[in-house]
This record gives C-alpha cells, structure tokens and sequence, in this order.
C-alpha cells in the first residue's frame, strides 16, 4: 500500500521526489498508522466498537517505529468511548497522528454505534464515524535536483513542491459493524469512505495526498485454562485491495491482571514484516499499562533494531440500569 497517493498534476520528478522524500520509509506500508497493541483500541479503526467495553474506556498508544532509521515513522492515539445504556449506543471519540519523513497526518474523529442484543451475553452493533483528517508537509526540507539551497534560503524551482511548510484538511468518515459475547469478539470496518483528497495550493499549482480506502477484520477468542489463565489468540486483516496484511497473535492473562504474547505480521504475498512480544499489567481496577516490541523480519532489520509501543488504559466502570419499570423522581429531576 502506498503511503501517499499523488494527483496528476504533480510532474514527474515531484513524484519521485515526494514519494522518495515525504513517505521515506513508509514509502510501502499501510496509510493508518500501525499499532501492535490494537487489540486493546479496536475503537480507533471501528467505530462499531464504541460503548463495547463496560464503561469509560480511554485507551492512548505511543509507537517508535524502525528505531535507528532517519525519519522512521512516530505514531500516536488517543480513543476514548463509552456506552449509553438507556439507548443501547455507544458514543466515542479518537485521535491519532502519524509523523513519516516530512509528512504529518493527523485524523480526528466522533462515533456512534447502535447495539442489539442477540443473547443473553451477546450483542450486535454497527458504527459511523465522521470527522477529517490534516495533512502537512515541511516543504523547506526537501531537495529538488534543480533547486537552489544556499545561505539557508529554499527554491525548488518547481511549481509543485512547497518551498514552505503547508497543510490542508479534508472531511473523512468510517463505519463498521462489531459482534461480541463473553469469550469471542468480531469486527469488520472500512476507514477513509470517500477516500479524501488533501490538497496543497502551492507556488501556482496544486498537489494533492489521497488517502486510499481500508478494510479492517479483527476477531479473537478466549479460552479458559484454568481459575487462573486464560489464552486469548487473535487475527487482525487489513487491506486496501491492492496489498493486504495479517497480524497474528495471541496473549495470556494470568489471573487477569498480567498479561504477556506474540504477534507475528506478514503479507499476503508471503513477505514477513515483523515478529514481537507483549507484556502488560492492570495496576489498579482502573489503570493498565502495555508495552510492545517489533522485530523487523524484513532487510529494515539491517537498519534498524526494531519498533517500541507503550499502551496506556483507564477505565472506569458505568453500572448498566436494572431491568424493570423507570419512576421519574421530580423532586431531585432525574430518573
């Protein structure tokens, strides 16, 4: 998948430029910024999800991808939804932002899932999102074969790349629909609907970024060992239609508290990309802390030592209504 996705009217050798200079080294992978941890943020890619978790869940999510590599990509998000019991939804919101070279995307988003109850301990919802996505380019950092760069002054001497730093937005939405019961959970979404077009107005012309459509499935299943252990394996499959790529991993909670796994992430053309361990733990009913490490399996390991996540997750409980007939209480005007 091609991180960034020129308009026609950028020359030839903006092309190459940009390609080169502004995806540098995310040149071939995914537009979404990549999480190992997503298992504990499914919300961020599916806004199905919102409400799924039994109360406020805000999750955040640092990543250093490709240490030791000169502009390797720094990711960062923030989701947080709850449910809305009385209105069997669920509401949410999420950030992320994801820096590659000289380009910044940033994505921000509010969500809403309706949820149906199919069994006693399962449910079935379905999600919209919408909010819009920011685009930057720090122009004054890249190098055309024809520009002029002494005495710290920048020119291209091109029409089509930036000399300055530029950004632009555009509207984005989401969708996707979410089943969970006590031990399995299943997600299918789609990012980037309309697949937007950010477009830049510089120096007399115009270029634009398009963010491609991407398709999301996400499931896992706990199995119970014993009182005290339980193994949770899990897929994630994510594609444009043009390249895709599966996680596999699998975690083991240990009294429910600590948890430790691997993941290992491949291609579908059977080029391997990377294989990691997890480790986390709930400090206190509310707060837990992750951290993941990435191995490059690819010729990225001759350059660089790997990638390194940190998972940050509070949560505070939302006690679901109890069954039976609601009184409305005038005097303290609540139910």
């Amino acid at each position: 998948m091609v991180y960034s996705h020129l308009h026609r009217n950028l020359s030839y050798r903006a092309l190459v430029l940009v390609v080169l200079l502004v995806a540098g080294p995310s040149a071939w992978a995914q537009q979404d910024p990549q999480f190992t941890q997503y298992r504990f943020q499914p919300f961020l890619f599916n806004p199905a999800a919102a409400g799924s978790e039994p109360g406020l869940d805000l999750t955040a999510l640092v990543r250093a991808q490709w240490v030791g590599l000169e502009g390797a990509p720094q990711s960062q998000s923030l989701a947080g939804h709850l449910p809305l019991y009385g209105l069997s939804s669920g509401l949410g919101f999420s950030i992320w932002n994801d820096l590659s070279g000289v380009q910044r995307v940033t994505g921000f988003y509010a969500a809403y899932a309706y949820h149906v109850q199919v069994g006693a301990r399962s449910s079935f919802s379905i999600g919209l999102s919408a909010g819009g996505l920011q685009q930057a380019i720090e122009g004054d950092r890249l190098r055309a074969p024809g520009g002029s760069y002494e005495d710290g002054q920048v020119e291209h001497n091109d029409n089509f790349l930036p000399n300055t730093n530029v950004q632009a937005m555009a509207a984005d939405f989401g969708a996707g629909l979410w089943f969970q019961s006590e031990r399995f959970r299943a997600g299918l979404s789609a990012t980037h609907l309309t697949q937007p077009d950010v477009t830049f107005e510089v120096n007399g012309g115009s270029s634009s970024i398009a963010m491609k459509r991407h398709y999301y499935v996400t499931t896992a299943y706990k199995i119970v060992l014993n009182s005290n252990l339980q193994l949770e394996p899990g897929v994630q499959v994510k594609t444009d239609l043009a390249s895709s790529m599966a996680d596999l991993n699998a975690l083991l909670y240990i009294r429910g508290n600590i948890w430790a796994g691997a993941s290992f992430r491949t291609y579908f053309d059977g080029q391997a990309d990377a294989v990691g361990g997890l480790v986390g733990a709930s400090i206190s009913d509310r707060l837990g802390l992750g951290y993941a490490y990435d191995y490059p399996l690819s010729a990225l390991n001759q350059v660089s030592s790997g990638s390194h996540e940190l998972l940050v997750r509070y949560r505070v409980a939302v006690e679901k209504p109890r069954q039976g007939k609601r009184i409305n209480n005038l005097r303290y005007l609540h139910y």
